[in-house]
Order: C-alpha cells, then sequence, then structure tokens
C-alpha cells in the first residue's frame, strides 16, 4: 500500500509539472512549482514511514478514488486548469482522511490526519489563487 501510495503522489506531481509547463503565466507556473514541492515533501515523509503502519490498509478499499486520482488532468486552460487542482488537492484530502480513520496505529493516524489537513490548506491556497486570476 505504501507503494501505491508514493506512485499516486508521483502521478499527481507528474500532472502539476505537466500543467505548470503549459501556463501562459510565469507567476501561476511559479506558484505550481511551490504546489509540487509540498507534494515532493509529502512523498519524502510517507517514504520515511515504516511499511507496518501501511499493514492494516487494502488497497481494494480505495481503489476508486486511487483510480480517479491517478486520471491526467484535462488542463483546459490556465482557470480551468487551476479549478481541477483544487479540485484534486481536495479528494486526496478526502482519500488521507479515510486512510486516517483505517488507521491502527497512533503515529499512522496522526501522520494521514496532518497529511489531509495540508492537502485542504493546499486546495485553499489554490483557490485563493484562482480568485485572483478570476479578477485579473
Amino acid at each position: 500500500m505504501k507503494e501505491i501510495i508514493m506512485n499516486l503522489i508521483d502521478a499527481t506531481m507528474g500532472e502539476y509539472l505537466r500543467y505548470s509547463k503549459s501556463l501562459n503565466t510565469p507567476s501561476l507556473s511559479r506558484f505550481m512549482v511551490t504546489i509540487i514541492d509540498q507534494e515532493r515533501q509529502h512523498k519524502e515523509e510517507v517514504e520515511e514511514l515504516d511499511r507496518d503502519i501501511f499493514a492494516c490498509l487494502v488497497p481494494d478499499h480505495m481503489e476508486s478514488e486511487i483510480q480517479a486520482l491517478s486520471r491526467p488532468l484535462k488542463m483546459e486552460g490556465d482557470i480551468a486548469g487551476l479549478q481541477e487542482v483544487a479540485e484534486r488537492e481536495d479528494s486526496m484530502a478526502d482519500l488521507f482522511e479515510g486512510l486516517a480513520a483505517r488507521m491502527e496505529s497512533e503515529e499512522g493516524k496522526i501522520f494521514f490526519s496532518q497529511y489531509a489537513h495540508d492537502e485542504r490548506k493546499h486546495a485553499g491556497l489554490v483557490r485563493s489563487r484562482l480568485e485572483l486570476e478570476s479578477l485579473a
């Protein structure tokens, strides 16, 4: 399960990088690089977790969520792309909240609860940026 989560983070970072390269606004591209860096930090934190923490998780319970999060972004313009990123961050938060609830260890519960909280913050940052871009 640990590998599935890390692969999901990799796929997300890849999509965000692809989106950042398609952007017409340099400051928006730099913003997305910041989000990618935060995702990279999350991956490193997941890598550090002991495999035993994941023993209670069954991939089948999250298969549809993981498949949905693995789909490529449509990236139909800067604004629509930002909306997609915000939605993906919210979906990632939902996934990690579900993981936290399934964790048997306190360490796992705390880690994935915090991870979900961070993903919600990312979604909020993206929505704030979306509002700014909509005003421009």
